[in-house]
């Protein structure tokens, strides 16, 4: 498996961005929370649509810098 040849610890994953790449991230919490540890949202706000799962994940929005 390619994680282990790079020594990615799958558990350990998380999705940040800012602006539109902070929507990608909640789009990413919403559609594949199973593979994430947790999101940070940061001035960014959901695209439309949240087709996916239920599974819980962390997430922290921050709406002004």
């Amino acid at each position: 498996m390619r994680a282990n040849k790079l020594a990615i610890d799958a558990q350990m994953r998380f999705s940040t961005g800012f602006s539109y790449g902070g929507a990608m991230s909640y789009s990413l919490a919403c559609s594949r929370a199973s593979m994430l540890r947790a999101v940070a949202v940061l001035s960014g706000a959901p695209l439309s649509g949240c087709a996916g799962g239920n599974d819980p994940v962390k997430l922290i929005i921050k709406k002004s810098i």
